[in-house]
């Protein structure tokens, strides 16, 4: 099989552009919680939540900075609630590769990870910023409080595990795709969005 010298510089430099593309500006300061909430609510998974789902969520929601490189999300472990991007770039990698295992996805805003835990497994990824940026921790004690008190609310993370199991499929299928060239095209088109 022919080496394809560069294919690894491109699909690093896609990154280095995807990350630059989400990064805070410099100017940008703290972001607060009202913008915090415009971003949740209109890209993702919440945006199309009921309102009243939504607004209990973020409601107990808590913004936290996190710098570049920064893990903050560690497979196998408990957890302690799960995490929206608000802003920046996340990259995950699988808790069932080793540590130096090539990023799996990349997350933007509007996307939720870290909810396994919910469903009694420990979780399953190690989340790292990529850029810095900010996310919205929902603390699982507050999240298991408002589905006691609202049982059919279970739904909606039915749909986010749903939603997340179609991406991680094609994602699967697409790492098969050959030439090489493909492959990269394939993953390039699905961070595109």
């Amino acid at each position: 099989m022919a080496t394809r010298p560069g294919l690894p510089n491109l699909v690093q430099a896609a990154i280095a552009m995807g990350a630059a593309m989400l990064a805070l500006p410099a100017s940008s300061g703290a972001m607060n919680s009202q913008d915090a909430r415009r971003v949740l609510v209109t890209t993702g998974w919440l945006a199309d939540r009921p309102a009243a789902f939504r607004d209990a969520l973020l409601d107990v929601g808590r913004l936290q900075a996190v710098a570049a490189g920064e893990l903050f999300n560690i497979a196998g472990s408990a957890g302690e609630g799960m995490w929206g991007i608000v802003a920046g770039q996340v990259t995950l990698t699988s808790g069932m590769n080793s540590a130096e295992a090539p990023i799996s996805l990349l997350f933007n805003p509007g996307s939720w990870i870290g909810y396994a835990p919910l469903f009694g497994f420990p979780l399953l990824a190690n989340a790292r910023a990529a850029v810095d940026g900010i996310v919205l921790h929902l603390p699982f004690a507050d999240i298991r409080r408002l589905l006691a008190a609202n049982p059919g609310w279970w739904e909606h993370f039915g749909r986010l595990v749903l939603e997340h199991s179609m991406v991680f499929a094609t994602v699967g299928v697409d790492l098969l795709l050959r030439p090489p060239e493909r492959r990269v095209a394939a993953i390039l088109l699905h961070q595109a969005g």
